[in-house]
């Protein structure tokens, strides 16, 4: 899981959704929502999930430097930073597999037939 948004998705169920742009406009790396009732705006649903929306494309200091460079390294900036170059070094890896390759491109192509 990505840095301290391990601690968060151990108690809740989390769907995390990464952009490449800032789906909200106010200009940070990071956005959690917990299901809010609307009309009083204070009653929790209470269901433990939580979704997550992570933004590639902030410049303010949200979020710790881990989380700021993996984002960037999903916007295709190059990073120091150990977790990444592992990430990397995986993805790598799993492009040279032809097996994986194969069953995954499979898969993609089934979602995109169906529209998934």
């Amino acid at each position: 899981m990505i840095f301290f948004l391990e601690k968060l998705c151990r108690t809740l169920s989390c769907v995390i959704f990464i952009c490449p742009f800032d789906l909200f406009n106010e200009g940070r790396h990071l956005y959690t929502f917990k299901n809010l009732c609307m009309e009083d705006k204070k009653t929790l649903l209470g269901d433990d999930t939580a979704k997550i929306f992570l933004n590639t494309e902030s410049n303010m200091e949200d979020v710790n430097q881990k989380l700021i460079a993996f984002l960037d390294y999903v916007a295709g900036k190059k990073s120091d930073d150990s977790f990444v170059q592992k990430l990397d070094n995986a993805i790598k890896k799993a492009k040279q597999n032809r097996e994986w390759r194969h069953e995954h491109g499979n898969q993609f192509s089934i979602n995109r037939k169906n529209n998934v």
